[in-house]
C-alpha cells in the first residue's frame, strides 16, 4: 500500500516535470522546484505588468483602451491554448486573472493548478480516481463565469471547454466597442465569439482554427529555439539568419552578446579588440552557418537602450579608428610618393592640394559646404573663418567677413561686390579663381626659371580644366 505522502509527492513532482516541459512564449515558464517537508513549491515569474483583468480595468473599453494592443494580447492567449491543445493539455481554468503582462506588453497564460491531460487513459484501478479528484479541484478553483455549460452541469473539462472561456475573454478585451474602428473585424468577432460560447461543445472551433480567424492579422505564432540558449520563443522576439535552416538568435542572448564584446574589461581587452576589428558585426552563432551578419537596423530594433548606446559607441569608435588608420595609410602613401618625385612636380602637387582647394586653415579639411555665405566654418574641427582671406576667425567669421580686405581689394578689380553674401555662385567661384590666380603668381614668381617653366607647362590641363589664367605667365 503507498503511503498518503509520498503518493502526493510523486503527484507533485509528475506535475512539476510536466509544467516545465510546457515551455512557449506565451505560457509562465517554471523557474525552479522545491520541497520543504510536506510543502511543494514551483517558483514562476513576477510580472510587474499585472493581470490581463487589471489592464482591462485601467482601460475601460469604451475608450482609452487600444484595439491593435489588445488584438496582440488575443493572439497571444490563443497561441498558449494551441500550444496545450496540440500536446493533450487542457488548462481548466482561462480567464484575465491568470493572464499576465511581461515587461515588452506582451500577454502569457498562468495558474497552471488545473492543468490536465484532455483524454486521460482509464483503467479499473484509475477510473474512480480521474473521475473524483481532477473534476473536483477543477471546478472548485475557476471563476464560474468562465465555466462551459457542460462543465457547470457536471461534465468533465475539455480542450473546448477552454475555447469557451477563452470566448469569454475574447468578448470583454475586444469588444464593447474596441475594434469600433473596423467594422468588418467587429463583425468577424461577434460572429467568431458566438461560436466559440456556443452550448455545443462539438460544434466549437478549436483554438487553432480561432487563431486563423479573419479577426486576427496572422495565422499563427511562429515559434522557434533559440541556438545560444536553446529556449523556444516566439520568432518575432529575436534574429533570424538568411541561411535555409532559419537559425534563431533571442534578443536575450543578442543582447547579452553584444554588452560582453562591447563593453570595457580591462581583464579582456582583447574580446573588445577583436568585436571592433570585425566592425562590431554580428552573425549566426549556429555552428558552421554561412550566412552573412545581419544587418545594423535589424539588430538595433531587439537591443536594450542601454546595449543599444554602448553598441553605438564601440562602432563609433571602431569607424574612428578605421578613419585614422586610412588616413595614416594615405599620408605613408603621399610621403613615399613625395619623395619619389622631382622638385616641379612636388610644387604642382603643392598647388593642387593648398591653393586650388578650398581648405580650413584649422586643420586642413577640404570645404565642400559652400552655402551662399563668406563666413565659413569646418565641419569637421567647428572652426570659422573666412571665405576670402582664409583668416581663422575662432568660433565664428561673421564680424570678420564685412570687412576682408582681400574681398575688397579683389572685388574692386572684378568689378563686383564682396561682403557677407556674395550675391550668386557665379561671383563666388569668380573670386575663387582670381584669388587662386593671385597665389599661384605668388608661388611661380618664386621659383627659378626653368623650375618655373616646368611648373607652369605641369599645370596647363588643372589651369583650363578650371578656367584660370595666370597673368604675366604664358601657358
Amino acid at each position: 500500500m503507498i503511503d498518503i505522502a509520498t503518493a502526493a509527492t510523486r503527484h507533485f513532482y509528475r506535475q512539476a516535470s510536466m509544467l516545465h516541459a510546457l515551455r512557449h512564449p506565451n505560457l509562465v515558464p517554471v523557474v525552479a522546484v522545491w520541497q520543504e517537508g510536506v510543502y511543494g513549491f514551483v517558483q514562476m515569474p513576477f510580472y510587474r505588468g499585472g493581470d490581463l483583468a487589471s489592464w482591462m480595468n485601467a482601460r475601460p473599453a469604451d475608450g482609452g483602451r487600444n484595439a491593435r494592443e489588445s488584438l496582440r494580447l488575443a493572439e497571444d492567449l490563443l497561441s498558449a491554448l494551441v500550444f496545450l491543445h496540440e500536446r493533450g493539455k487542457v488548462h481548466c481554468d482561462v480567464k484575465p486573472q491568470n493572464i499576465f503582462l511581461t515587461d515588452a506588453s506582451r500577454a502569457v497564460l498562468g495558474d497552471f493548478d488545473g492543468v490536465k491531460d484532455a483524454d486521460p487513459p482509464l483503467t479499473p484501478n484509475t477510473e474512480s480516481v480521474l473521475s473524483a479528484a481532477p473534476r473536483a479541484t477543477t471546478i472548485l478553483h475557476v471563476t464560474a463565469h468562465y465555466l462551459a455549460p457542460e462543465v457547470t452541469a457536471g461534465g468533465a473539462m475539455t480542450t473546448a471547454g477552454d475555447v469557451y472561456a477563452a470566448g469569454v475573454v475574447l468578448s470583454e478585451l475586444l469588444g464593447e466597442g474596441v475594434l469600433s474602428g473596423d467594422p468588418q473585424r467587429a463583425c468577424a468577432l461577434d460572429r467568431l465569439v458566438g461560436r466559440m460560447k456556443g452550448k455545443d461543445p462539438s460544434r466549437r472551433p478549436t483554438a487553432a482554427e480561432v487563431l486563423q480567424s479573419p479577426v486576427f492579422s496572422r495565422e499563427n505564432a511562429e515559434t522557434s529555439q533559440c541556438v545560444a540558449c536553446f529556449e523556444v520563443l516566439l520568432r518575432e522576439n529575436g534574429l533570424s539568419c538568411s541561411d535555409s535552416g532559419r537559425h534563431f538568435l533571442c534578443a536575450g542572448c543578442l543582447n547579452r552578446h553584444i554588452e560582453s564584446n562591447a563593453r570595457v574589461d580591462l581583464e579582456y581587452s582583447d574580446v573588445r579588440a577583436r568585436f571592433k576589428a570585425d566592425d562590431c558585426r554580428v552573425s549566426c552563432m549556429h555552428v558552421g552557418c554561412p550566412s552573412g551578419p545581419f544587418s545594423p537596423p535589424e539588430i538595433s530594433r531587439h537591443l536594450r537602450p542601454d546595449v543599444h548606446a554602448l553598441w553605438e559607441g564601440v562602432r563609433r569608435e571602431a569607424a574612428e579608428e578605421r578613419l585614422r588608420a586610412a588616413m595614416e595609410s594615405e599620408f605613408e602613401q603621399r610621403l613615399q610618393k613625395a619623395l619619389m618625385e622631382d622638385g616641379a612636380q612636388r610644387k604642382v602637387r603643392e598647388i593642387a592640394e593648398d591653393i586650388l582647394t578650398l581648405k580650413c586653415p584649422s586643420c586642413r579639411a577640404a570645404f565642400v559646404d559652400y552655402d551662399g555665405c563668406a563666413a565659413l566654418t569646418c565641419s569637421r574641427c567647428g572652426r570659422g573663418f573666412c571665405g576670402y582671406c582664409l583668416q581663422d576667425c575662432g568660433q565664428d567669421a561673421h564680424d570678420h567677413v564685412p570687412h576682408c580686405q582681400i574681398a575688397r581689394e579683389v572685388g574692386r578689380r572684378l568689378g563686383i561686390r564682396l561682403g557677407m553674401y556674395p550675391g550668386s555662385i557665379e561671383n563666388w567661384e569668380h573670386f575663387q579663381r582670381e584669388r587662386q590666380a593671385d597665389k599661384m603668381t605668388e608661388l611661380l614668381q618664386r621659383l627659378g626659371g626653368e623650375e618655373r617653366q616646368e611648373v607652369v607647362r605641369l599645370l596647363r590641363p588643372l589651369l583650363d580644366e578650371r578656367g584660370i589664367r595666370l597673368r604675366n605667365f604664358a601657358v
